[in-house]
């Protein structure tokens, strides 16, 4: 199966494999945990990349803001439809990094991995919610323009959109944070 941007993707199956004691990781039958575990650092590491490109896609629409000219002698960037979305991003992109960087801790603390992965899957969710609002915001900022491949900011929007729902969806660690921090009765 193709992924994004030449990337493949496989599915390996394991039918019928022995495994000796000696070469297991973590105690028999507990593989999930063992699992989750490991998929923490992942998702802090897709946290980071989203508020790094965050960051980017701010920066490439700022600077576009601040040079595009329209109806007289003032840059679009000094019209409020245009710099508060602008603004909204960059003050939730520092909860972002705040939030991943606490999530980074807590997996470096060797934290019970329960809660390193509470902070974790919040950690990926609210960054990748935030890069695809930055992607969007970039594109509506630099207007027409922002869907030139050569202007380089279309491309984010793949990108982003991936992050979203890879390797874990946002509707999961909505369930996640439902069951395991709000206490709510598991919903699927």
């Amino acid at each position: 199966m193709r992924a994004i941007e030449g990337a493949h993707q496989w599915t390996v199956h394991f039918d019928g494999v022995k495994v000796p004691v000696e070469n297991r990781v973590g105690d028999e039958h507990a593989g999930a945990f063992v699992m989750f575990n490991t998929l923490n650092p992942e998702r802090v590491l897709i946290a980071a990349g989203a508020f790094g490109q965050t960051e980017h896609l701010l920066e490439m629409a700022v600077g576009y803001a601040t040079q595009r000219v329209v109806f007289g002698a003032k840059p679009i960037g000094a019209y409020q439809a245009v710099q508060h979305p602008l603004a909204d991003v960059r003050i939730r992109l520092e909860s972002a990094r705040g939030l991943t960087y606490k999530a980074a801790a807590a997996f470096d603390a060797g934290i019970d991995p329960t809660e390193a992965g509470t902070y974790a899957n919040m950690a990926k969710y609210l960054a990748t919610e935030l890069a695809i609002d930055a992607a969007d915001r970039a594109i509506q900022t630099h207007g027409g323009s922002g869907f030139d491949e050569d202007v380089g900011v279309i491309g984010y929007w793949e990108r982003t959109r991936l992050m979203r729902t890879a390797p874990i969806s946002k509707e999961m660690i909505l369930n996640f944070v439902g069951e395991h921090v709000l206490g709510l009765p598991r919903s699927y």
